[in-house]
């Protein structure tokens, strides 16, 4: 059945909307015709897709990882952080949840434009606190403002954390962290607008038998020129590319310093048990090579080259003439 109307039946029905005798029924919209609509919160765009969001949680497992590395050492125990959420939320959702007094550093990454934030939670500054100043690192459940003695310090802290996000970063971009302030009151920081969003890295920060959490707070706005390069593919492919060139580097440093056990046989002779049992120091055994004849060099007790006996600076050595393959083998090499 055709959905236009007939000139007649436009006639019909401009004559009786003029008389006013236009039913309700004749004005409901066809069944077919309703359309269905999702409700939109312009409050909590969804702006960064799924695979942005794990992009951007490999980045950060590579950040924990050197952050951990970093700080043992500093703090003179072991240092675990366990990434544990991504999260996008309004910023003045996030700022709600930080309790006053708190540890908020302001950072840059310049060329980016604005700032973002690294959140540290007070028991785990203290603690740092006393293992810079030389203490034992007990569990210290303080809630106060810090010092200006150790402001300097946590201002050290948070440098070294860039730095490590610098090396997690530089997957994505070169960028220069800029560590800008140090706050504690959350009220007087104004990131981003209220209703802006931002996206959450959190960690799970255990220091020796101290834990706490460990919060990264990105405006969406800081992060909009490089949303291209958080392509979850693109990250997979460079982080397989950055781990077979690490394992490379770690390799060849590794070689220069490996002991491996090397020695000359320059021959063999039989002898019984009732033979040997008779030998003393001093004793003379023949063997049945000459002085030019050749022997074997082993390496871990593998054969592997042909060698000739001789001296050099006045100490014995030998010479490589020929190299054994894996099937018995001999080829001449150059040396």
């Amino acid at each position: 059945m055709s959905e236009l109307l007939t000139q007649e039946e436009i006639d019909s029905l401009l004559s009786a909307a003029a008389r006013g005798t236009v039913s309700e029924a004749t004005q409901t919209t066809p069944a077919h015709a309703k359309r269905h609509f999702t409700r939109y919160d312009f409050r909590r765009p969804n702006r960064r897709s799924k695979e942005q969001l794990q992009a951007l949680q490999m980045l950060h497992d590579r950040f924990a990882k050197r952050m951990g590395s970093s700080l043992s050492p500093l703090l003179r125990t072991l240092v675990e952080i366990q990434p544990t959420l991504v999260e996008q939320m309004s910023y003045a959702e996030y700022i709600a949840t930080v309790a006053y007094p708190a540890c908020l550093g302001i950072f840059g990454m310049r060329p980016l434009k604005g700032g973002a934030l690294v959140e540290l939670h007070p028991r785990l500054i203290f603690y740092m606190i006393e293992r810079l100043l030389g203490g034992t690192g007990r569990s210290l459940d303080m809630v106060r403002e810090l010092t200006e003695i150790e402001r300097a310090l946590v201002s050290k802290l948070f440098k070294r954390i860039l730095e490590d996000l610098h090396g997690a970063w530089s997957r994505v971009s070169s960028f220069e962290f800029d560590l800008l302030n140090l706050e504690v009151n959350p009220g007087f920081l104004q990131l981003t607008g209220p209703a802006d969003m931002v996206i959450l890295i959190g960690f799970d920060v255990k220091m020796g038998e101290v834990e706490g959490i460990m919060t990264l707070c990105f405006p969406f706005s800081m992060l909009e020129p490089i949303i291209p390069n958080l392509s979850l593919r693109r990250w997979i492919a460079g982080h397989r590319e950055e781990e077979d060139q690490s394992g490379s580097t770690e390799i060849a440093q590794a070689v220069p310093s490996i002991n491996i056990k090397i020695r000359a046989l320059l021959g063999s002779i039989p002898l019984s048990i009732h033979e040997l049992s008779f030998l003393n120091p001093g004793d003379i055994i023949r063997m049945e090579k000459g002085p030019q004849s050749l022997g074997v060099l082993e390496v871990e007790g593998v054969p592997k080259y042909v060698v000739k006996v001789g001296t050099s600076n006045r100490k014995r050595a030998v010479q490589i003439v020929a190299a054994i393959s894996e099937g018995g083998s001999t080829h001449g090499v150059h040396h």
